[in-house]
């Protein structure tokens, strides 16, 4: 039993158990660039909280190659057309480009 418990804490002490997503308050997206490997980047100047440690790069970036993304993208889009405020929400993680955090979902305000 003693060897469960060190075995459990051990794991526990390594690996961590949430991840922190990175989140943007509500502001206006600007400085759009679509990269040739799918990607978009932007800036987005609303307070952000939770950046991971991968997201060097004060900025946005979203897969336009899915569906998923697609819609974040026109998202996006219609804001920066509109003048519209988002609001921003990572994945935590810099997966699509390695010092610029991907986006879980973005909603877009009035």
């Amino acid at each position: 039993m003693p060897r469960l418990w060190a075995a459990l804490l051990v794991t526990f002490s390594i690996v961590p158990l949430v991840a922190q997503a990175g989140e943007a308050g509500l502001g206006k997206p600007s400085g759009l660039l679509v990269h040739d490997q799918g990607g978009a980047f932007f800036y987005h100047d609303g307070p952000r909280t939770n950046r991971p440690s991968c997201a060097t790069q004060d900025r946005w970036v979203i897969n336009v190659a899915t569906p998923a993304g697609q819609a974040q993208y026109a998202a996006v889009l219609t804001a920066i057309a509109s003048g519209r405020k988002i609001t921003v929400h990572g994945t935590g993680t810099c997966s699509f480009w390695g010092d610029t955090e991907s986006i879980h979902y973005i909603q877009l305000f009035d």
